[in-house]
C-alpha cells in the first residue's frame, strides 16, 4: 500500500482512489495504519472533495468502509469523513441501500454515531439522489427503527420527504399516533403526524396533532449543500447535454439528470418522477403530445415530489386543470422549507448564495406568472427579506414576485413591503432607481385589475379592497411630486395610465386623482409627448366617472375638482383664457381653478405679458405655446402650399390676423377651422392624447368626434347591463346614439 505524507493533497482522480483505499486499510484492523497517515489521508480527501467532489468509487468505497460491523476508527474520524463525503454527480441507489442496510441495533451493525452521521448526510443529499425507487420501497425499515432515540430526528425527516399516500397505512398511524403518546411532545414525531395528517385529515383529530415549530425539516447545512451544488454544477457539463423539455413530453437524462439542470442553474428542483408506478398507473412520464394528454387526464397519477411544478410545463397544466389544496399543500410545504434554507444561508458569506437566490427566485417567478397568484411560502419570504435587503441584489426577481401581492389592509401592505422597498431603492441618488421603483408600482397595480377585475363587489364585501387600491394610488402620487424631474416623469405617467385604465365597470375600482402639481407640471413643462400623455389619462378619467354617474358616483366636490383641470387646460389651449377663475356671470367656467396659482402671482405674470405687448391669457393657445408653436406653424405652410397661396402669413395665428389674411389673398378659413385642423395635425403626429381630449370635452367638437363612436347612453346601458346579467336579470337593448347631444349638466355630472 503506497504511504501519504503529512502534506499531501490528492491532484487526480487515482490520487483521491488511493486515499480512500488507505482508510479502508486503516478501518480493517487497530493500528493497521498510523493515526498521522489517517489524519493526513482524511485531510487530503477533504480538501479534494471541497473542490471537485467525489467520484462514486470513491464514495462506494467510503461507504463501505464506515458501514462495516469491524470498523476500527474512531468516532470523530468516521465523523470527519461523513462529512467529506461531497458527491461529484448524483448519489447512486447502490450507495442508498448500504447506509440503510446498515441501520438498527446488533453485533453486525456500525456504531449509532456512524448510523446517526448516515441518516444526517442522506438527508442532505435528498435533492440530489440519483432515484428514489430504492428508498421509497424501503420505507417500511425506515418506520420501523422509530424506536431507536439516537435516530428518530433523521428519521422522521427522512420519512417526511419520502411519505406519500401509498406509504400511509392503518398500521402505521396507529403506531405512530402509540409512539406520540409514549414520548410526549416530541417536535419531530409531531411534524411527522402533521404529514400523516395532510393526507388522511380524518384519521388524525384532536390532540393528536400537536403544534411543532415552523421549519423544523429545513436542510440541516444549507452552506454545505451550496457547495455541493456548485461542484455539481462545475461538473455538469461532462455529463451528454440534451434537448430541451417539450410542454407535452418529461424528458430524462441518463442517471436521472433532468434536461432543465443546465449549467448556469445552481438550485436543485425536483423532477417529474412517479415512482411504484403499476401496469394499470397512468404518468406524465407517458404523456407524448397534447392529443395524449387530453384522453389521459383524468387518470393521470400525480408525481412524487410537486415542486418539479416550477420547472414542468406539463405538470402546471395538469395541477391548473385539476387543483386540489392537498397538492397546493405539498408545494407550499417544499417551498416554504427551501425558502427558509434560502433566507438563512443570504445572511452568510457563502460564495453564490446570492446567485443561488436568485436561480430559486426566478423559477418562482415563472410559475407566479402562470398562475397569477403569489403563493403563502413567497409571501411570507418576501415578507422576511424585505428587512434585510439592500435593493441591489436580484432586484428584478424581487419587484415580480412581490407586483403579485394581493390587495389587503393598506397599512399592512405599506409597512410589510412598500416601505422597506422605498427605503432602499430611495436612500441613493440613482435616478434609474426611482424609474424601476415606479415600474413596480404600475406592474402591481396592473396585476391588481387583472386578479380582480372579474370579482363581483356586489356579492362579497370589498370594501378594504377598494380602499387600499386608492390609498396606494394616492401614495404614489405623493411620491411621484418628490421624483418630478429626476428623469422619473415617463414612469409617472406610464403608472396613471396603468391607473386610469382601470376596469371601471366593477365596481371594485374607485378613481383617484393624481395631484393638482403633476397635472399642472406637465401643462407647463414645454414637453409636448408629455402633455398629450396626460391628456389621455384625463379623458380616460373622464370615461370613467361618466359611467359611475348612475351607479353609485363620486361626490359633486371631486367631480367639480376635476373639472377644475379639465376647465383649465381648455382654457389655456383652446379658450386663450388662461388662469381666469370663475365669475359670478361666467356659468362656462364655473369649475376653473386657474391652475392653482394664486391671483397676486398671476397679476404679476399679466404685468410682464402686457409690458411686452401680449395677453397672459393667450400665450399657451395653439400658436403661441412652446408645445404647439412648431407644429401649428408646419401645419399651416402645408395648407398654404396646398392652396398655392402667394400671400402667407408671418408670426403666431389669431383670429384676427387670420381674418386679415383671408381678406388680402391669403388662405381663406375661419379661425375654428384652423383649430380643428390644427389639432387634426397633431394627431397625426402622434399626439393622439391631445385631439382625443378636446374631442371628448368640448362640446362644439363632441358630435365630430362621435360619428361612428358610442355615445355616452350607449355606454351607460353597456354597464348597467354587464350588472344585470351578474345578477340573473334580463339586459335592456342600448339606445340609440343621438348625434350632438351634448353633455348633461347635474351638480354630480361632469361639465364642460
Amino acid at each position: 500500500m503506497p504511504s501519504v505524507s503529512d502534506d499531501s493533497v490528492p491532484v487526480y482522480e487515482e490520487d483521491a482512489v488511493n486515499l480512500a483505499k488507505r482508510l479502508e486499510h486503516a478501518a480493517s484492523a487497530r493500528n493497521a495504519v498510523p493515526k498521522q497517515e489517517v489524519v493526513a489521508a482524511i485531510d487530503g480527501l477533504s480538501q479534494y472533495s471541497s473542490v471537485r467532489g467525489l467520484s462514486k468509487e470513491v464514495l462506494e468505497i467510503l461507504i463501505d468502509t464506515l458501514t462495516k460491523a469491524q470498523c476500527h476508527l474512531d468516532q470523530g474520524t468516521s465523523g470527519r469523513i461523513i462529512k467529506a463525503l461531497i458527491p461529484r454527480r448524483k448519489v447512486s441507489e447502490e450507495a442508498v441501500l448500504k447506509i440503510v442496510g446498515c441501520l438498527g441495533s446488533g453485533p453486525n451493525k456500525p456504531s449509532l454515531s456512524i448510523q446517526a452521521g448516515f441518516l444526517r448526510w442522506l438527508v442532505m443529499v435528498y435533492n440530489v439522489l440519483e432515484d428514489y425507487t430504492v428508498l421509497s420501497q424501503l420505507y417500511g425499515v425506515l418506520f420501523g427503527l422509530l424506536d431507536m432515540i439516537t435516530l428518530r430526528g433523521y428519521i422522521c425527516h427522512l420519512l417526511s420527504l419520502l411519505t406519500r399516500r401509498k406509504h400511509i397505512k392503518p398500521f402505521r398511524i396507529q403506531a405512530l399516533l402509540q409512539l406520540q403518546r409514549d414520548i410526549g411532545n416530541e417536535q419531530r414525531i409531531n411534524a411527522l403526524v402533521h404529514v400523516y395528517k395532510n393526507y388522511y385529515p380524518d384519521a388524525i383529530v384532536g390532540e393528536a396533532a400537536r403544534p411543532f415549530k415552523a421549519g423544523i425539516f429545513s436542510h440541516p447545512n444549507p452552506e454545505w449543500m451550496q457547495k455541493v451544488l456548485a461542484i455539481q454544477e462545475a461538473n455538469a457539463g461532462n455529463n451528454p447535454s440534451s434537448q430541451g423539455k417539450s410542454s407535452f413530453k418529461v424528458v430524462k437524462q441518463v442517471g436521472g439528470l433532468s434536461s432543465k439542470r443546465r449549467k448556469t442553474e445552481r438550485v436543485v428542483v425536483p423532477e417529474v418522477y412517479t415512482f411504484g408506478a403499476t401496469e394499470t398507473s397512468v404518468t406524465l412520464e407517458e404523456v407524448q403530445n397534447a392529443d395524449d394528454f387530453v384522453k389521459k387526464l383524468d387518470k393521470l397519477d400525480l408525481p412524487n415530489q410537486l415542486a418539479a411544478v416550477l420547472e414542468d410545463r406539463l405538470l402546471q397544466m395538469l395541477l391548473a386543470l385539476n387543483p386540489s389544496e392537498s397538492s397546493q399543500d405539498r408545494i407550499n410545504n417544499w417551498m416554504r422549507t427551501c425558502l427558509q434554507d434560502n433566507l438563512r444561508c443570504s445572511t452568510t458569506t457563502t460564495p453564490g448564495a446570492t446567485a443561488r437566490t436568485g436561480v430559486l427566485l426566478s423559477k418562482i417567478s415563472r410559475y407566479t406568472r402562470s398562475t397569477r397568484k403569489l403563493l403563502p411560502p413567497v409571501e411570507d419570504f418576501l415578507r422576511n427579506y424585505l428587512q434585510q435587503w439592500d435593493g441591489k441584489s436580484n432586484v428584478r426577481k424581487i419587484f415580480e414576485l412581490a407586483s403579485f401581492l394581493p390587495l389587503q389592509e393598506y397599512e399592512k401592505l405599506y409597512s410589510t413591503f412598500l416601505k422597506p422597498i422605498e427605503k432602499v431603492m430611495r436612500s441613493g441618488s440613482s435616478n434609474v432607481s426611482a424609474a424601476i421603483l415606479l415600474g413596480f408600482y404600475t406592474a402591481l397595480l396592473r396585476n391588481w385589475a387583472v386578479t380582480y377585475g372579474r370579482w363581483s363587489p356586489e356579492k362579497e364585501r370589498l370594501d378594504n379592497q377598494t380602499q387600499c387600491m386608492m390609498k396606494f394610488v394616492k401614495h404614489v402620487g405623493v411620491l411621484s411630486l418628490s421624483l418630478l424631474g429626476d428623469s422619473a416623469d415617463s414612469e409617472i405617467l406610464s403608472f396613471y395610465e396603468c391607473a386610469s385604465s382601470l376596469p371601471w365597470e366593477n365596481s371594485l375600482f374607485r378613481v383617484a386623482l393624481p395631484p393638482d402639481q403633476l397635472i399642472y407640471h406637465f401643462l407647463f413643462t414645454g414637453n409636448t409627448m408629455m402633455f398629450s400623455r396626460v391628456c389621455g389619462i384625463l379623458v380616460r378619467y373622464k370615461t370613467a366617472l361618466e359611467l359611475s354617474r348612475r351607479t353609485g358616483g363620486y361626490s359633486g366636490q371631486f367631480v367639480d375638482h376635476f373639472n377644475g383641470f379639465i376647465m383649465d387646460i381648455c382654457n389655456c389651449v383652446w379658450r386663450n383664457r388662461a388662469f381666469v377663475l370663475p365669475g359670478p356671470n361666467d356659468a362656462g367656467n364655473k369649475s376653473a381653478l386657474g391652475c392653482t396659482i394664486p391671483k397676486i402671482v398671476t397679476d404679476v405674470l399679466e404685468t410682464a405679458a402686457r409690458d411686452r405687448a401680449q395677453d397672459i391669457k393667450s400665450l399657451f393657445f395653439l400658436s403661441k405655446s412652446p408645445m404647439f408653436t412648431h407644429f401649428s406653424a408646419e401645419c399651416f405652410r402645408s395648407i398654404e402650399a396646398e392652396k398655392d397661396v402667394t400671400v402667407k402669413h408671418s408670426g403666431p395665428i389669431t383670429s384676427s390676423s387670420l381674418k386679415q389674411l383671408g381678406e388680402s389673398g391669403g388662405v381663406k378659413m375661419t379661425y375654428a377651422e384652423y383649430r380643428t385642423t390644427v389639432l387634426d395635425y397633431l394627431k397625426k403626429m402622434g399626439f393622439v392624447g391631445i385631439s382625443n381630449f378636446m374631442y371628448a370635452t368640448m362640446t362644439s367638437l363632441i358630435p365630430k368626434a362621435s360619428e361612428g363612436a358610442p355615445s355616452l347612453q350607449q355606454q351607460r346601458q353597456r354597464l348597467v347591463n354587464t350588472r344585470k346579467r351578474r345578477s340573473g336579470m334580463r339586459a335592456a337593448p342600448a339606445p340609440a346614439d343621438a348625434s350632438g347631444v351634448g353633455v348633461e349638466k347635474t351638480r354630480n355630472e361632469l361639465e364642460f
